[in-house]
């Protein structure tokens, strides 16, 4: 039966729930959990929480060490707001919720994701380009240089002389193109050593210790260096997202807003009616910024 009051709160669930299915890079970096549900606005610096560090201590036999849990931090700007608005007609308003989703809201979502992982990207591949040593090298062969086995090889001995933890929070995401070279390869294929089902989307399997995937937000340059790539490989503590709701209009008339926020991740919608246009529209924003915390906890591959 068609749903002739789509509510927003119902519009932002569902924008919710998109955004948890098919994230990837976003998803696979620290998130500022705590606080995410509080408002606020561009431009605001907020401070998230990190994960607090400890020293192993020789024991004498007789006294411990105690040490405090004490959280690290680190000062996030809130300088990116995205936004996509479509006009919401009666049509959409007679739909079901669950035909929204497939022909607006997730289309939105796509949208508005892709640019939230692409400034992710950029926040990071530059601090690591700067800093020479955080780069190994892609392997030189007919179509260019794309990412091999020995690239990732060197990718986690970078991490490991680095004391990176070896834990299921080490990430490797690669380029299309070079998406294409790597899932020829045996070790990809092979779903026995490369694990089966490791990542929501865009996974290719873990190999040597990397969740692998392919993203969208890892571009192709066109210049100066054609068909070259920065893939990045890094380790969940080495960047941040701090993402809020913008504050909701109380009592404006012709205006409902809600905020929907889970794991981090937060997106407000917005639905009202534009003089301009004379219509209805619906505006999905995102709210966030980007921190780069240890470049030493990450690297790049050439492709």
């Amino acid at each position: 039966m068609a749903n002739t009051f789509v509510s927003v709160d119902e519009v932002a669930f569902s924008a919710l729930s998109f955004l948890k299915r098919k994230a990837t890079l976003l998803t696979s970096i620290w998130n500022d959990v705590a606080d995410s549900a509080f408002a606020a606005k561009k431009g605001e610096t907020v401070v998230i929480r990190t994960p607090p560090s400890f020293v192993a201590n020789d024991y004498n036999g007789s006294t411990l060490s105690i040490q405090d849990i004490t959280e690290g931090s680190a000062n996030v700007v809130l300088n990116k707001d995205k936004e996509v608005t479509v006009r919401w007609s009666t049509r959409e308003e007679a739909a079901s919720v669950s035909d929204n989703e497939r022909l607006v809201i997730e289309p939105a979502m796509n949208a508005l994701l892709l640019k939230v992982e692409s400034d992710i990207e950029l926040d990071l591949r530059p601090a690591l380009i700067s800093d020479g040593s955080r780069e190994v090298g892609g392997v030189a062969d007919i179509y260019g240089t794309v990412v091999e086995l020995d690239g990732i090889a060197q990718a986690r001995q970078l991490l490991n002389e680095s004391d990176v933890m070896q834990d299921a929070n080490r990430f490797l995401w690669v380029s299309p193109k070079d998406g294409a070279n790597l899932v020829q390869k045996s070790v990809f294929t092979d779903r026995s050593a490369s694990g089966k089902n490791t990542l929501e989307t865009g996974g290719l399997g873990v190999v040597l210790g990397f969740n692998v995937g392919e993203s969208n937000a890892i571009v192709t340059n066109t210049g100066p260096n054609p068909d070259e790539t920065y893939n990045l490989f890094y380790h969940r503590h080495s960047i941040a997202i701090a993402m809020r709701g913008l504050p909701v209009p109380a009592g404006t008339p012709g205006v409902s807003a809600a905020v929907a926020s889970d794991e981090g991740l937060t997106i407000t919608v917005t639905k009202q009616w534009d003089t301009g246009f004379q219509s209805t529209v619906m505006v999905f924003r995102a709210l966030y910024g980007t921190k780069t915390l240890d470049v030493n906890r990450a690297g790049i591959i050439r492709g």
